[in-house]
């Protein structure tokens, strides 16, 4: 026998008892062992030697454990990882992959248990508004689940309007009253102003023109001070009460409106004069697809007047009230504010705001959780595909073979594990915010229910 077939027979039979020793001491689940008693004590080591597991969807618990590798995160020293993976250049695929594992492998327990411990509540309503007064409060809103509400004003613009209380007219305190009370409303709630009998004059010659005037004058939107003022403002007292036919079109101005709250508030001195049928007109308004509430604000008016108007917002499936000061018409739609309707649109409207702030404050903190895993899972790859391509730096493919698929396997049921965990527990808040945001609308539909 030859010297050059010699040195062959004794390196197999070294390899076959190195396979041997390492098949017997690791079991199964195993895949290779490095003894650790020759790395120096500046660096954390394990008691016996270091065992990596099968890189399989089973052993997803062990594998997240493995780690830290001692230059592992910012202990990362390529160097010294290059004169290790040398030392067994020549060994098996998984003895040089248990060499990986024990010099890189990240730490994930920390995430594990952030994913497995995640509080994805997100907490309980505030108590819903009643009678004796509720929340006020008219902050910033999040559109996200909100509750759409629309309010439109119907201003009498009859010539009645001219008469004077306590040195104004009538049109001037309906017109600060109106100003103060939308310019208070959430920034959410879209307004819109139509006038009706504003042409003409209330003489009987004039009476077929203004019983047929009626003008949206500030179409349905956002509240603006300057905008709202530069309608109102040029409005003055005219002609007859086409009542009727103001309710008829604020249907027309809302017909889009499906789903959402919608509140018409009338504001007349009178009663119609122009042969129409307010209490039909109103109740077609709240029967329609738009479900609109008609409140009725009397200004002045006599008893007569006053029960024809209460029938019209009966009919409405809203309420009726007489003023007769500034501070009379100050009062009342304070109270709209307070009590009833528009007070649990603002109580829900600010639980939507508290379900919206926890749950994405909780869902981004769970991406960027995800993203710094990633991260860690995809350093602790590069590293590796480093380290193999030390070894076997004629791999035009830089680590392909057995070793190149326990990388790549260890690599895609990291990050695959990852990805579930983060799509678990974000899909957790979301189920919760939308339950949350369920029960809010609920209280919200029982408390504004039409008797």
């Amino acid at each position: 026998m030859t010297t050059k077939n010699m040195k062959r027979r004794v390196l197999s039979v070294f390899i076959i008892c190195y396979l041997s020793f390492f098949t017997t001491a690791c079991g199964s689940s195993v895949i290779g062992q490095t003894d650790n008693s020759h790395q120096k004590n500046s660096h954390p080591v394990k008691k016996g030697p270091f065992q990596a597991v099968e890189p399989t969807q089973q052993n997803i618990d062990k594998l997240l454990a493995e780690g830290p590798g001692i230059y592992a995160g910012n202990k990362y020293d390529k160097k010294k990882v290059e004169q290790e993976m040398l030392k067994v250049k020549n060994a098996p695929a998984r003895v040089q992959y248990n060499k990986m594992v024990e010099l890189l492998a990240e730490d994930y327990t920390d995430a594990k248990r952030y994913y497995e411990n995640f509080d994805t509540s997100i907490g309980q309503m505030t108590a819903p508004p009643d009678a004796k007064g509720g929340s006020t409060e008219t902050g910033s809103s999040s559109q996200a689940n909100k509750q759409k509400v629309n309010v439109e004003i119907l201003l009498d613009a009859s010539g009645s309007m001219n008469a004077k209380i306590e040195g104004k007219t009538k049109m001037e305190m309906a017109k600060e009253a109106i100003n103060k009370f939308l310019s208070s409303l959430p920034k959410e709630v879209n307004v819109s102003l139509r006038v009706y009998g504003n042409k003409g004059s209330n003489k009987p010659a004039d009476k077929a023109v203004s019983c047929q005037s009626s003008d949206i004058i500030y179409p349905l939107q956002p509240y603006d001070s300057a905008s709202f003022n530069q309608a109102i403002t040029p409005v003055k007292p005219m002609g007859w009460t086409p009542l009727a036919r103001a309710i008829q079109q604020a249907q027309t101005d809302l017909q889009s409106e499906t789903g959402a709250k919608n509140i018409v508030y009338v504001v007349s001195d009178g009663v119609e004069t122009c042969g129409g049928d307010p209490v039909a007109a109103a109740q077609a308004l709240h029967a329609s697809n738009i479900q609109a509430v008609v409140n009725i604000i009397g200004f002045d008016v006599d008893d007569a007047g006053q029960r024809a108007l209460k029938a019209v917002a009966e009919a409405g499936s809203g309420k009726y009230a007489t003023v007769k000061t500034a501070q009379d018409f100050d009062t009342y739609f304070e109270n709209e504010k307070k009590v009833g309707l528009l007070d649990y649109l603002f109580w829900a409207n600010k639980n939507y705001d508290k379900s919206s702030e926890i749950a994405m404050k909780k869902q981004t903190e769970v991406v960027n959780t995800s993203v710094a895993t990633f991260n860690k899972v995809s350093n602790e790859f590069n590293r590796m595909i480093d380290a193999c391509q030390v070894i076997h730096p004629d791999d035009i493919l830089g680590c392909s073979g057995e070793l190149g698929q326990l990388i790549n396997n260890r690599y895609e049921l990291l990050k695959n594990w990852n990805d579930r965990m983060e799509q678990k527990v974000w899909w957790d808040i979301q189920h919760n915010w939308d339950r949350f945001n369920e029960r809010v609308s609920r209280q919200l539909d029982e408390g504004t229910k039409t008797p």
